[in-house]
């Protein structure tokens, strides 16, 4: 339970820094050695998060796309990984086929969110325009 409890505050420190001080926590390579720390494995960590890198490397959200969540992906997917297999190859073999699947859903979540946060941002432009600020 602690270990998933550090798990999900080392995943919100590494969202927190896309928005905050840019520290490179939001690459797949640092993220995995936060989840290789916690679980008490560096050495698959680091190949997970090697893995990972180079599979999301040019990832990038230009204009109006929303890449796949590479952090939740690599969070998720190592330390399934490291959680679910006694080798090193199979270990990076479960991270990728369940990271993948994790960033692309976070990737649907997240553009869901911001949808209802558009609708949100028109309601209150509407209630600014009408001068009732308490709304």
């Amino acid at each position: 339970m602690l270990q998933a409890l550090l798990l999900a505050i080392w995943a919100g420190l590494c969202t927190w820094d896309q928005f905050g001080p840019h520290l490179g926590f939001r690459k797949p390579l640092l993220a995995s050695v936060g989840v290789g720390i916690i679980l008490g494995d560096m050495t698959t960590a680091i190949m997970i998060g090697a893995t990972m890198e180079l599979m999301w490397l040019g990832v990038n959200n230009i204009g109006a796309y929303v890449p796949p969540d590479v952090i939740s992906g690599t969070i998720v997917g190592a330390a399934l990984g490291i959680m679910g297999s006694t080798d090193t190859a199979s270990a990076i073999a479960l991270a990728v086929a369940i990271g993948i699947p994790t960033a692309t859903l976070v990737q649907q979540l997240n553009i869901l969110v911001m949808t209802t946060n558009v609708s949100l941002v028109h309601g209150a432009d509407k209630a600014i325009e009408s001068g009732k600020f308490n709304a």
